[in-house]
Order: structure tokens, then sequence, then C-alpha cells
């Protein structure tokens, strides 16, 4: 019994901290919306990036997607707004995954990867899906611009510098 009790506890615990990911989201949608002034600090990029990997969890598997990250070595430290930075990466996800869905052959692969160049830091989200319709190119960054009949444009509008 007691092993089960671990699970359960550790199952609870996580549960817990995705509510409290969540509520964070929400909150940082609610003040893009309102224009309210970023929370910068500083933050292991690598370690955001491998916690929207880890929400995405489900619809990745579910999608039959295989997912690699290749991270530069070690913590690679930021300054930035981690929810805003994993809001865009969770919905590059999100969007890849979805695009994937749609390919009926070949692999379903994503690539989320870090770099540190002389610079900066590049982050990139790679898929083996359709791409972007040439046409749409010129909008992705646009706020609440969507391509998706259902979709609220939400993941690539730019954010104040």
């Amino acid at each position: 019994m007691h092993a089960s009790w671990t699970i359960a506890r550790e199952a609870l615990a996580s549960v817990v901290g995705d509510v409290d990911r969540a509520r964070d989201i929400s909150e940082r949608i609610c003040e893009q919306m309102k224009k309210s002034p970023s929370r910068k600090q500083r933050l292991d990029l690598n370690a955001a990036l491998n916690e929207v990997i880890a929400w995405a969890q489900n619809i990745i598997v579910r999608n039959g997607v295989s997912v690699h990250a290749r991270f530069a070595d070690g913590s690679l430290l930021v300054q930035g707004d981690r929810g805003q930075l994993q809001q865009v990466v969770m919905n590059l996800v999100l969007n890849a995954v979805e695009a994937m869905g749609l390919v009926e052959t070949g692999g379903r692969e994503l690539l989320v990867s870090t770099e540190q160049t002389a610079s900066g830091v590049l982050v990139a989200v790679r898929d083996s899906g359709p791409g972007i319709d040439p046409q749409h190119r010129g909008r992705v960054f646009e706020s609440f611009y969507t391509t998706k009949i259902n979709g609220a444009g939400m993941g690539l509008a730019t954010a104040d510098p």
C-alpha cells in the first residue's frame, strides 16, 4: 500500500503544479490583452522549454509525434518573461503537432533546440509538417491573426521590447 500512496501523492503534486501553471498562463494572457508590462526575470531557457515539452506530452503522443530536444550545454540563462516565452513556444509546438497530424505519410518529427550565438540565444522549433502557406507568411506576426477556423491567433504576436 505504501508504494500506491507514494504514486498517488506524486500524481496529485503533478496535478497541482499543472493547475498552477495553467493559472499563470491565463493570468499572463489577460495581462497581454490589457497591455500590462511583462514580468522580466533571469531564467534558465532550457528548463523553461523542457516544461513546455512536458506540458504538451499528451497531445504529442496522441498524434504520434517524436520530439527531439537539442539544447545548448548546461544552463542557458536569459532575461525575459518566462510565461510569454512559454506561451509562444507552446503555441508553436501545438501548431506543429496539429499540422503534422494532417500528414498521412512520413515521420512526424518535432525538434526544439537552443543555441548560444555570438549575438545572443537562438530558439528553434522545427517540424516535418507541411509548413506555412506562402500567402500567410507575411501576416503570422500580426496580433490575433490566424489561419484556423477556430484559432485565436495568440501565439506569434510580437511583444513590446
